[in-house]
């Protein structure tokens, strides 16, 4: 902000806080309530400071008192921007926290590469390169459509998903087994598999149970079958047989939508099997228009193309492998905890955004042979225990 700027801000009679009614809303936490409370104090003084350089015309001590001003202003200007509520389920510093996150992951496991501009981002196995996604262009993308929002107020926990589509998803999977590695703390081996020290491991199931893992070390299965995939394909029944229909290659996909794909997504741990999904009504403000949205989620108990047009119908997709892959390395990053971890079935999660030879993927973790495993089935089986994620591509 220019000193001019700041000058004529701090000449009112007086500064405040904003306002809950302030457009777009903004809703003070105790702790940057506090904080900008203090701010405002200090810039008020050194505005008295001010005016009393200003009537002695003591142009050096007017500027040396900007100079103080100005940080304090733009302070109080980065609290505000954190503490605005853009959606009522995520206020933009959690929609930050979730970038850096995602970005901070991608350093971690060896995806970003620094190009010769400068900027950090990704290379597909052509060489071809696709920069980290820009913070404001996403907050600029998830403001223009009305689908966003709405997706956003109904989803449970939603998650703006940052996925480095370009990449390959072995490579992506083989970076998981050593995530998952990491996290593991062991204390002694039992024939062929590896117990982990309870009060040190970062291992464990959706109950919170402490993992074990293999001695062999194989932390993830990825089955040959999932190495040439065909994207977003339709699943359609026909003559009693479920079959994908129109799908397209990684490159084309690529080419379609980037190296990145940006995605809403609900930040659960396990997809509902059938009879658990429960459908919600909200009503929520859209450009100051009042509106009732309703949404049914995908359950098991239904087969690959039943799931597929309800998803469809409501305006949303099936996650693709890499999606899949991505977001289970960053559950376990922030909870210690691997997704699709359901002990007491033989549950898995349909990839949708997938086709293999005509099977639909499925992932989940396996309690009996203690990894997480990538394969294909059958997409018209209609198994209680075979839900799917749902997306809204940004």
């Amino acid at each position: 902000m220019p000193k001019e700027q700041i000058f004529e801000i701090k000449k009112q009679e007086k500064l405040e806080v904003p306002e809950k009614e302030t457009e777009p809303e903004i809703v003070w936490s105790p702790e940057a309530e506090k904080e900008g409370e203090k701010l405002v104090m200090q810039i008020s003084s050194l505005k008295e400071s001010l005016n009393q350089a200003e009537e002695k015309g003591d142009l050096k001590e007017q500027a040396k008192i900007l100079d103080q001003i100005d940080p304090l202003v733009k302070r109080l200007e980065i609290l505000t921007e954190e503490e605005t509520i853009l959606f009522e389920q995520l206020t933009q510093k959690e929609l930050k926290e979730q970038y850096e996150s995602q970005k901070n992951l991608c350093r971690e496991r060896g995806f970003l590469q620094t190009f010769p501009n400068g900027q950090e981002g990704i290379k597909d196995e052509e060489g071809n390169e696709y920069p980290f996604p820009d913070f404001k262009e996403i907050m600029t993308k998830l403001k223009k459509e009305d689908l966003y929002q709405e997706k956003i107020e109904i989803f449970e926990k939603p998650l703006i998903l940052i996925t480095p589509f370009a990449l390959s998803p072995k490579k992506m999977a083989n970076e998981y087994s050593k995530q998952i590695e990491e996290h593991f703390v062991e204390e002694r081996v039992d024939g062929e598999r590896r117990i982990p020290n309870k009060n040190k491991t970062k291992l464990f199931g959706v109950n919170k149970d402490p993992l074990e893992l293999r001695t062999d070390k194989e932390n993830v299965y990825f089955d040959d079958s999932l190495k040439n995939l065909l994207y977003f394909p339709e699943w359609k029944e026909q003559a009693g047989a479920v079959k994908p229909v129109n799908g397209i290659s990684k490159k084309q996909a690529i080419d379609q939508i980037g190296g990145w794909k940006i995605s809403i997504i609900e930040n659960i741990p396990l997809v509902p099997q059938k009879g658990q999904g429960e459908t919600k009504q909200k009503e929520i403000k859209i450009k100051g228009k009042t509106k009732l949205i309703k949404r049914k989620p995908v359950e098991g108990g239904m087969n690959a193309a039943e799931q597929y047009n309800l998803l469809k119908q409501q305006n949303e997709q099936g996650l693709t492998i890499e999606d899949q892959i991505f977001y289970s390395m960053l559950y376990l990053r922030e909870n210690n905890i691997v997704l699709d971890d359901d002990q007491r079935t033989n549950y898995y999660c349909r990839i949708l955004g997938n086709c293999a030879s005509g099977y639909v993927p499925g992932a989940g973790w396996i309690r009996d042979s203690l990894l997480a495993f990538m394969y294909r089935y059958s997409p018209g089986n209609r198994y209680d225990y075979c839900g799917a994620r749902s997306a809204v591509m940004i």
